[in-house]
């Protein structure tokens, strides 16, 4: 699966990834030293070995490879009933997936069978090469997602997190904007599907973009913002790296031109 990823959720209220054998060439090549010092993932930077071995499995595509199977969608009815369905897209939308929450009784609070078909279901798209973006949808009105005492005090500091917590308070969409819960807030429509739509306008934009780069921008967020600066641009280097690797052995494997793209953003 790419490494896009949205949120259709309440704010509204009120050119595919290469496969093995580029990346067992990714492994041997002296780039994925940090500084491109030579040496491999254990060679002069020991310390880096484990964020190689992440990057790498992260170009790594499982096989055999099995296609989607949808679960809640129209071509599946009878999974309606699951609390996390999966629906890939067709026609221009080909590429997107969705993940939809549908446990209106515990306005999709965390519960086990939740959690672990959530699990489930994102263990299943890790494995699907069609897939660029996902999107996750609530089915329950007026609710995305209950749970976050992880998200908020990272997002808001402990402080405002507790007070949210604690309180239960509800925010609007321009509130939750304001504070950076969400990205957009937008006009909520008839059908109430407002955040959705603007979900699969952004989606629609992350598509067509270079999948090793957009997965590698990813890694490099996701695990530099957990470091101090200096080691975050080192890891911001090593997937730089792999990108024009890629990019090489791509054109080595098909004779063609590789598109590829290192993206400054992603919105998660």
């Amino acid at each position: 699966m790419s490494s896009g990823f949205l949120q259709a959720q309440g704010a509204a209220q009120g050119s595919r990834p290469v496969g093995g054998a580029v990346c067992k060439g990714l492994e041997q090549s002296s780039e994925l030293s940090a500084g491109g010092g030579g040496g491999g993932p254990s060679g002069p930077f020991p310390k880096w070995a484990p964020m190689l071995r992440v990057l790498t499995s992260t170009l790594r595509f499982p096989r055999p490879w099995k296609p989607l199977e949808t679960r809640g969608c129209s071509s599946n009815p009878g999974a309606a009933g699951r609390e996390i369905q999966v629906c890939a897209l067709a026609g221009p939308n080909q590429g997107i997936a969705e993940i939809l929450m549908n446990r209106p009784s515990a306005r999709n609070a965390l519960g086990n069978v939740f959690v672990s078909q959530l699990l489930e279901a994102l263990a299943q798209l890790r494995e699907d090469r069609q897939v660029r973006v996902l999107i996750f949808r609530s089915g329950v009105k007026g609710v995305f997602c209950a749970g976050g005492t992880q998200r908020l005090p990272r997002c808001l500091g402990v402080a405002l997190a507790k007070e949210l917590i604690f309180t239960g308070r509800r925010l609007s969409g321009a509130q939750a904007q304001a504070l950076g819960l969400v990205n957009h807030a937008v006009a909520q429509n008839e059908e109430g599907n407002a955040a959705y739509h603007r979900a699969r306008a952004l989606a629609q934009e992350i598509l067509p973009q270079a999948p090793i780069a957009v997965r590698l921008s990813k890694v490099a967020i996701d695990r530099g913002i957990e470091v101090d600066i200096a080691s975050g641009m080192a890891i911001e280097g090593i997937c730089y790296a792999q990108v024009r690797v890629c990019c090489q052995s791509c054109m080595l494997v098909s004779r063609g031109q590789a598109r590829v793209g290192f993206l400054g953003t992603i919105s998660t």
